[in-house]
């Protein structure tokens, strides 16, 4: 029980020292904080707009931040689409990293969730913040960090529509979720299988440990 609480506080503390490691770690850190601002404002003024509607209005007040959350997840996630087709420019990396960290950082701070969502967003953070120093032109495991959430922003639609469990849920958002995460995991397996295993891979691995289970728990909601 000890272990679990002490477990608990560092989930909702850490993200504090995160936020100041890429404040000065980052190339532009700035404007992490700036966009993480941003959104947390957002938050009350979407409150209020959403708050018109009947459904949103009945919902506990918890479960309405996280609509607001999943809804700004959604928006940064089909956004960032295009950035895709810039490859591997570490520019468009960076930014892209910023953004996509900064709006589930946002919902760190603003949302309560459930430890494994977390860790997940901690790696996120701990990985946007290692980019400046990341030649991306290598065969290297934040390769493969970047193209498994190229996928995730595959699933702005179903972070869309899955907000809250008002929205009627429909077959195809399951069996769309179901074909991205498996053709995501399978490429995980291929970069591994194709690659030497180094220490960052292993470190890597473990990563994907978490955010697999993150993606087996959103599908059996």
């Amino acid at each position: 029980m000890y272990i679990i609480y002490i477990y608990d506080v560092l989930c909702k503390y850490m993200y504090l020292f995160w936020i100041l490691v890429c404040t000065f770690c980052c190339v532009s850190p700035p404007y992490f904080l700036i966009i993480t601002c941003l959104f947390v404002s957002l938050y009350p003024i979407l409150h209020l707009y959403f708050y018109s509607d009947l459904q949103y209005r009945r919902l506990p007040h918890e479960r309405q931040m996280h609509v607001i959350s999943n809804r700004m997840i959604a928006v940064v996630m089909f956004c960032l689409l295009p950035g895709i087709a810039y490859g591997w420019e570490e520019s468009v990396i960076m930014w892209s990293g910023l953004l996509y960290t900064a709006v589930h950082t946002a919902a760190l701070v603003m949302t309560s969730s459930g430890y494994v969502l977390r860790t997940k967003r901690l790696i996120m953070i701990s990985f946007v913040s290692a980019v400046p120093y990341i030649d991306f032109q290598e065969p290297t495991p934040a390769c493969a960090a970047v193209v498994y959430f190229c996928f995730e922003c595959l699933m702005f639609w179903i972070t869309y529509v899955s907000v809250d469990n008002v929205l009627t849920r429909r077959a195809y958002v399951f069996d769309v979720h179901v074909v991205i995460c498996t053709c995501s995991w399978l490429w995980q397996l291929y970069y591994m299988a194709v690659n030497d295993m180094s220490f960052w891979g292993v470190v890597w691995v473990s990563c994907l440990v978490v955010l697999v289970n993150n993606d087996v728990i959103t599908l059996q909601r």
